[in-house]
């Protein structure tokens, strides 16, 4: 059976609240139902995405645990300490999956990036929750095949976002930074990974599911 995953990158509103009505308690819910924390805060060096005060991967045998586990009454219980004093993603497919059946089916797209592929030096935090993003696609491409809803990841390389430029002092700074591995010798565009997601959404990539689309120009071929 595919395992589940539940990740998180939370910016903290409020942070001693956030720790003594959430933060102290999830630990003995996930353990209860099967759970372990592959990643929970530590530090982190972000060289693309948007920062967040923590990074959180668990892990669960399977999906239907990990959905038992944030619907049970002991998390209930405690989950308005981690809504009301934090912001950010929380990725679970608990909402929509219930829709996509009720419809027939449906794409599921999750945007992870290269270094859930590959890993990065002195980024285990990054790397841990970006291939955590990976494995959840593939898990509900296993696991929700037979109610015709496809998941996938997109895993894109260095990409000329703003943030990325804010961050670097020149789009040349950047490309050497990476060296030989950007055999195109150029960032790749916002552009080129929409189409990718334009694709996954589309009937065209109807018996695509459970894949890793690498966007990145051989980058992780190298």
């Amino acid at each position: 059976m595919s395992k589940g995953y539940i990740i998180a990158h939370p910016t903290l509103t409020n942070p001693e609240k956030f720790v003594s009505d959430y933060g102290s308690k999830v630990a003995d819910v996930v353990e209860k139902y099967d759970g372990q924390f592959l990643v929970r805060g530590g530090n982190v060096s972000y060289r693309e995405g948007d920062p967040a005060d923590l990074n959180v991967v668990v892990e669960f045998p399977s999906l239907e645990k990990a959905m038992e586990c944030i619907n049970s009454p002991e998390y209930k219980a405690i989950e308005a300490g981690r809504k009301e004093n934090m912001t950010g993603m929380f990725i679970v497919a608990r909402h929509v999956i219930p829709r996509m059946q009720e419809a027939g089916g449906g794409s599921i797209i999750n945007v992870s990036s290269i270094y859930g592929v590959v890993g990065a030096k002195e980024r285990p935090a990054y790397c841990a929750a970006k291939g955590g993003v990976r494995m959840l696609s593939k898990s509900i491409a296993v696991d929700y095949a037979v109610d015709n809803i496809r998941a996938n990841s997109i895993m894109p390389g260095p990409i000329e976002t703003p943030r990325l430029l804010a961050r670097n002092p020149s789009i040349e700074a950047v490309i050497d930074r990476h060296g030989p591995r950007l055999h195109q010798k150029r960032l790749g565009k916002p552009e080129e990974i929409a189409k990718t997601a334009l694709f996954l959404a589309s009937d065209d990539a109807s018996f695509t599911s459970g894949a890793d689309m690498v966007v990145d120009a051989a980058y992780t071929a190298f």
